[in-house]
């Protein structure tokens, strides 16, 4: 069947079967291919965008923990001073009391699951309540206030103060853990 084709027939029929082929392969082979090499590429562009992530906070690592190194001293100064009972609260207010010449008249503590209620009177002039309070800043972060009245007594210029002191774990550095 060939011979009896012309030459210019024969090379038609040699540049169709290679057209056909080149056709078939395009599409039955390098297209498909040509979408796992694209996903391949946007997988290998994710996978360096991982490893520059990766690399950069491995540079950070000292700093971070240097960082965390400062952190956890502050965390160890914060600690040092702190309460974990009513008996400890009034341990330092007393102490705090004699330093200032303030009075604790009353104390009455009143606890439960998740606080300790502390009801303090208090009786000293305004340059005693002032020491006083600038010495139980130790509490800060510890106790929080509540109901603070402050009223002047007409005898002798003295300042009386009343209040409620509120100690819960939540206000604790780190809230509730140990």
């Amino acid at each position: 069947m060939l011979s009896s084709l012309s030459r210019r027939e024969r090379v038609m029929l040699i540049f169709l079967i290679f057209f056909a082929l080149g056709a078939g392969y395009y599409f039955y082979i390098y297209q498909p291919l040509e979408e796992n090499i694209a996903n391949l590429s946007q997988l290998k562009i994710n996978k360096e965008l991982q490893i520059n992530k990766t690399t950069a906070t491995l540079r950070k690592l000292p700093v971070l923990q240097d960082r965390y190194d400062q952190l956890q001293y502050i965390e160890k100064e914060l600690n040092k001073n702190k309460i974990n009972s009513a008996d400890e609260m009034l341990a330092v207010l007393e102490e705090e009391a004699g330093k200032s010449g303030i009075k604790i008249s009353s104390f009455i503590p009143e606890e439960d699951e998740k606080e300790v209620e502390i009801s303090i009177l208090l009786k000293g002039n305004y340059n005693q309540l002032i020491k006083f309070l600038e010495g139980i800043e130790k509490l800060n972060g510890q106790a929080e206030f509540s109901n603070m009245r402050i009223a002047r007594i007409a005898e002798n210029n003295l300042l009386e103060a009343s209040g409620i002191i509120i100690y819960h774990d939540d206000l604790l550095t780190g809230g509730d853990k140990p």
